[in-house]
């Protein structure tokens, strides 16, 4: 894909996408966290800690055979999912973001005012464009990429890692992937299952399995109020 804008890649620190999230006009209840292990164990802990459901899941990984080779099949989503298709090279951190705030927070729960608040109003067609015209956002952005410890690559770098978010949203288990061809509906969910659940953990453990000396990362969107 040829793309007219290029960001510099976030790094995976779940205090840029906090920080991030924040200036974008969700609420400071809300927080990305690391998820070290599925271990059930730790899991647990994790639960008890937050006391609130795990909605949403960001997973960071490198390039993989279950995500390079596999065949997706898109169907029609069984409720009202927000897929964006990304056009800003490099940006697929925000995308995962995005996906996440925009399919468990309601517009009436965002900053009046705030970048989030103007986008969630704007009709779905009007999506790609927003984001790629905004000087808000990339400005929001930019500050949150040069936030990090360590150098920056230049944003017309290629880079070997790729984020994708993980969501619960009525009822069903999707994986939301700007560079796909749209949402991916893995499972139904029933009311007691959250994302970290086997199922959840399951898509999770398919990527991870398929390249078993790569590095991994998760980041799990909880909400502390």
């Amino acid at each position: 894909m040829e793309y007219e804008k290029h960001f510099i890649p976030l790094e995976s620190d779940p205090a840029i996408f906090t920080s991030l999230m924040h200036d974008l006009g969700v609420p400071k209840s809300f927080k990305f966290i690391d998820i070290w292990s599925l271990d059930a164990d730790q899991l647990h802990i994790i639960r008890s800690e937050t006391q609130n459901p795990i909605e949403a899941l960001v997973l960071i990984l490198p390039d993989c055979p279950a995500y390079t080779e596999q065949t997706v099949e898109y169907s029609i989503p069984k409720g009202d999912i927000l897929w964006l298709q990304q056009n800003i090279n490099n940006a697929c951190g925000l995308y995962a973001i995005l996906h996440c705030i925009c399919n468990i927070l309601a517009t009436k729960e965002i900053d009046l005012g705030s970048f989030m608040d103007g986008f969630m109003k704007e009709p779905a067609v009007n999506h790609a464009r927003y984001l790629q015209n905004s000087p808000e956002l990339e400005t929001i952005y930019h500050k949150a990429a040069l936030s990090g410890s360590t150098e920056p690559p230049a944003a017309e770098d290629e880079v070997k890692y790729h984020y994708i978010c993980l969501v619960r949203r009525s009822g069903c288990l999707y994986e939301l992937d700007g560079d796909r061809a749209g949402p991916i509906y893995r499972f139904n969910l029933a009311d007691d299952e959250d994302i970290l659940s086997k199922k959840g953990c399951d898509v999770l453990k398919m990527y991870m399995d398929s390249c078993p000396e790569g590095s991994f990362s998760l980041l799990a969107l909880v909400n502390s109020s």
